[in-house]
Parts: C-alpha cells; sequence; structure tokens
C-alpha cells in the first residue's frame, strides 16, 4: 500500500475518535445558529437563551405549555432531551467530578457552560452585568421532562471571563469565589421544569436534536474498497 493511501486512512481514523469530555476541543459553536453541537454526545442543542423564550424577546420566558406546543409543532426536529442525555451533558460540562460544589476547577466547565449557553432573563435588568447580577453572578436550571420528580440541577459561574463583570468591594461572596464556578446534580433523572416561565428563575429546557455520526462498517467498507484498489494497481 502506498504512502499517500495510508496516510489518507489515518486522517479518516482521526476524524472518527472522540476526546474525552470536556477537552474543549471536541463541539461546534456558530454565534450566529440558535444552537450548538456537541460532537461526543452526537447531539446539537439550542442554547438554553433561545429555548428559554423560544427565540423571543430575552425577558419573556416561555410557559411548560408553550414549550410543549413548540416541541409538538416544530419542524427541525427538535425534542425534549431523554433522562440518559441530560445526565450525559451535565457529566460533559463536569471538569470537577470529584467535588459538588464551589471550586477553581469546575469553573472552566461553567465558564464553557455560559460561553455556549448564553444569559437568562433574570439578569437583563438595571443591576446586570453583561447577564451577570450586581454581584458578578450567574446561574442556569435547565432540565427534560420527567414527571414526578422535583430535584433539580444548578450550575452557577462567576464572571471571571468577562472584563465587563466585575465584584463590587462590598460583596465578600463575590471576592471570595471569583474565579470558581459550581455544577450540582442532585438526581439522576433530570428535571421536571416545573419552574419554567418564572421570571425570578433562569429556567431553561434542554431541547436537543441527534445528529449521524459516522458508522464503523461504512468506514471499514472505505478502507476495504481503498486496499483493494491499490491490489488493482500493483496486480
Amino acid at each position: 500500500m502506498n504512502k499517500a493511501v495510508v496516510t489518507f486512512i489515518a486522517a479518516m481514523i482521526s476524524t472518527c475518535s472522540y476526546a474525552s469530555y470536556i477537552s474543549g476541543d471536541n463541539y461546534l459553536s456558530d454565534k450566529n445558529n440558535s444552537f450548538w453541537t456537541n460532537n461526543d454526545l452526537s447531539l446539537e442543542l439550542l442554547r438554553l437563551s433561545w429555548s428559554d423564550t423560544l427565540g423571543g424577546e430575552i425577558i419573556e420566558q416561555k410557559t411548560l405549555s408553550e414549550i410543549e406546543t413548540f416541541v409538538a409543532s416544530n419542524l427541525e426536529g427538535w425534542r425534549w432531551a431523554t433522562v440518559g442525555e441530560f445526565t450525559n451533558l451535565v457529566n460533559w460540562f463536569d471538569s470537577d467530578p470529584i467535588n459538588s460544589g464551589w471550586s477553581d476547577d469546575q469553573n472552566i466547565g461553567t465558564n464553557l457552560f455560559v460561553e455556549l449557553n448564553g444569559f437568562g432573563s433574570k439578569y437583563y435588568g438595571e443591576e446586570s452585568q453583561s447577564g451577570y447580577d450586581h454581584e458578578g453572578y450567574t446561574y442556569w436550571q435547565f432540565g427534560t421532562l420527567f414527571e414526578g420528580l422535583f430535584e433539580d440541577t444548578w450550575l452557577a459561574d462567576f464572571g471571571d471571563q468577562f472584563d465587563s463583570v466585575t465584584c463590587p468591594d462590598w460583596s465578600v461572596h463575590c471576592n471570595t469565589y471569583s474565579n470558581q464556578g459550581y455544577l450540582d446534580l442532585n438526581t439522576s433523572w433530570g428535571w421536571t421544569t416545573y419552574a419554567m416561565g418564572l421570571e425570578d428563575y433562569n429556567v431553561a429546557p434542554l431541547l436537543v436534536r441527534s445528529i449521524s455520526v459516522p458508522e464503523p462498517t461504512g468506514l471499514l467498507v472505505v478502507l476495504l474498497g481503498l486496499a483493494g484498489f491499490v491490489r488493482l494497481r500493483h496486480g
């Protein structure tokens, strides 16, 4: 087999390998789109800032019934995330799995989460700092529709990644945790979304659609075809 074909096959294999969770290099995000792509999970995910309002004004949160209507009628394939997809996404952003509270390491995951999902409507008032409150702090609660459970997943972040976010001198809490993040998964079953539509909460539904990934058998067919082609040329 000649060197060019070997190089091509190596490139094909490398494009099918998945990085570990929170590697920071296996997702796609175009700020012009309402969604981002997680290649590890083979999902496209609506940004929470979009699903919170279904593309409307940031201060006009949608109720649970309005979101259910959207899911039932949209033609783009958006659906509620399954319980497994919900849990996998939380774990994907968990950059400090041994700590369920505030930590410097968790700040990596929370920074990325906010950058991909935007801000909730709660902090777009007079005291906001680019979506963060007067203490330089914001959070998201998000979930999938699962009846009967009222636990939550809470992801919080201080705005250390934004120059426009500052901690006031009087805020001991903000200055203590200015470079830290918090992610807590209280239940493996997701969240029932009972607080959607309440202006005092940054709550949004996790709406996703599946993307196709190359099947291993398909790759094998390509490789076998190339090998046969090379044998014909040198036969």
